[in-house]
């Protein structure tokens, strides 16, 4: 029996081991460099944009709208329009969404419609999207700072799309 424990837990410390020190082939989007020069060349006052302009920016032509959440979030429901990237960029995912790298990006996230305590994927995912070439993307304010009724607003009127739009 101790044999059998121990030959068990060799045997699983081994394949640990080597799960841990052979990723599945996992790759950054970019390096830890590319991202650090993307987060300090932004100008953050300039990449956030209010509801309203959004709403006179969402039907252009050239303009994608990303929602950075999950993919369960995002079929409970999303701004119309939206197209789900999720939280993970991915070049390849992103190359598919927005083939055309001059377009207009607008991202949000669960941050945008409530204080959660979440980390704000719009302040992780936008520096990536700039680094893999993405020069016009923008964040939509968060929207519950001037009212919070705004969201259910918005969650009833024809911009929402999904389980909660009237």
């Amino acid at each position: 029996m101790k044999q059998s424990l121990t030959l068990l837990l060799a045997v699983s410390a081994l394949a640990w081991g080597v799960a841990w020190t052979s990723p599945a082939k996992a790759l950054d989007p970019v390096t830890f460099d590319q991202y650090k020069n993307s987060v300090n060349s932004i100008d953050w006052k300039e990449r956030v944009i209010t509801f309203e302009q959004f709403k006179k920016d969402r039907d252009k032509a050239n303009v994608v709208v990303l929602d950075l959440r999950s993919e369960a979030e995002y079929k409970h429901g999303h701004l119309k329009g939206a197209l789900l990237m999720g939280p993970d960029i991915k070049e390849e995912k992103l190359k598919q969404l927005v083939p055309n790298k001059k377009s207009e990006i607008i991202v949000y996230c669960t941050n945008t419609f409530f204080p959660t305590r979440r980390i704000s994927l719009n302040n992780v995912c936008l520096p990536q999207i700039v680094a893999l070439g993405y020069p016009n993307v923008f964040v939509i304010e968060e929207i519950w700072h001037k009212d919070m009724d705004q969201v259910e607003k918005i969650k009833q009127s024809s911009l929402w799309q999904g389980a909660e739009a009237k």
